[in-house]
């Protein structure tokens, strides 16, 4: 017996089929149903590194990346992730402007911070502006991964020390 979801999911099946072949790429079908899209915003370079190679192993695609939080702006305005992960101390713009003015932009973007201390005033200021979660540095990957998963599904203030 067929059900009206199934009838959904073959047109959207269908959909994406169409998109393949008109796009003339073959993608596999996990890619549009299980990626989790990011943009990564630190000053550090090595930790851009650690996140564009190791995130993509947990199905998380890193759109793009940036030094401060000036770019983290521009760079959700113009790639909409799903999970930004942002540092907090970072040179000219820090991550509180970057959370404050995406917020403006998208009061439901899902922002995890990434930082290596912050102070109790910082820490405050996160929660007022509606952090999705704090990682503090050094981080395990598959920590990472599981906050990331927990982010889009919803779930918020998660702090892990």
């Amino acid at each position: 017996m067929i059900c009206s979801s199934d009838v959904k999911l073959r047109k959207l099946l269908d959909c994406l089929f169409i998109v393949d072949k008109y796009e003339d790429n073959i993608f596999r079908l996990e890619y549009f149903l299980l990626k989790i899209t990011a943009i990564v915003i630190d000053d550090e370079p090595d930790v851009l590194d650690v996140f564009s190679e190791c995130l993509p192993l947990f199905d998380v695609e890193v759109l793009a990346k940036g030094k401060d939080g000036k770019e983290a702006v521009e760079l959700y305005k113009k790639h909409r992730p799903e999970i930004v992960l942002m540092d907090i101390r970072m040179p000219l713009y820090d991550g509180v402007y970057g959370l404050e003015k995406i917020r403006e932009f998208d009061p439901n973007a899902k922002i995890i911070i990434v930082t290596a201390s912050i102070d109790s005033d910082t820490e405050q200021k996160l929660v007022e502006e509606n952090a999705s979660a704090i990682i503090w540095k050094p981080f395990d990957m598959e920590k990472v991964q599981k906050t990331i998963e927990r982010v889009k599904n919803g779930e918020s203030k998660i702090i892990l020390r």
